[in-house]
């Protein structure tokens, strides 16, 4: 059921914090007069292949000490055993983070679409809601349908850089709020 973030005041988390109404949050670029309507990250269910290969990472050291204690000390597994669990915790916390901070906003001004390709690179893609010209929620297949989560794509006239939304929550519901911004 749509909600109508314009009309009320109350906050809203959904699908994980995937999909926030008036979260009250504040950004880098924020403007002054500006309120923060909409956040949006991935769906969590986009984030299950590398949770199951932490886990199954996770599991398969015991069953290969079984293996390598015929061939090394423990004092050697040890050691060999705290590298696994170091490089599998960087794995599993740089995931978390690409999915915590790759976010859309939609405030009462403008579009803004934060992507970190890696840790060390940001790309930060904004657009006034005057600017946009189209909205469009793209759902295919089984697994996007089931879980109710899709693409997003906003287009922007003239030269301005479209903005798109990947793996959303709701992507139709989003479409709704960008265009009943768009008829203020």
């Amino acid at each position: 059921m749509p909600h109508d973030l314009l009309e009320d005041n109350s906050t809203l988390h959904r699908h994980l914090h995937a999909f926030c109404i008036r979260p009250r949050i504040n950004f880098e670029s924020q403007q002054e007069d500006e309120e923060v309507l909409v956040t949006l990250r991935a769906h969590p269910a986009t984030q299950i292949p590398w949770i199951v290969t932490v886990i199954f990472l996770a599991l398969l050291p015991p069953f290969l000490d079984v293996i390598l204690a015929s061939f090394f000390s423990s004092l050697e597994i040890f050691f060999f055993n705290l590298v696994w669990y170091s490089f599998l915790a960087s794995y599993a916390f740089i995931n978390f983070l690409m999915w915590l901070f790759n976010v859309g906003i939609i405030t009462n001004r403008r579009i803004v679409d934060v992507d970190y390709e890696n840790i060390l690179i940001k790309e930060l893609t904004g657009s006034s809601i005057t600017d946009v010209t189209d909205v469009t929620a793209v759902t295919t297949g089984f697994v996007r349908s089931l879980f109710s989560y899709g693409d997003v794509f906003v287009q922007t006239a003239g030269v301005h850089q479209n903005i798109e939304f990947l793996k959303v929550p709701d992507p139709s519901e989003v479409v709704s709020i960008i265009n009943k911004l768009m008829r203020r």
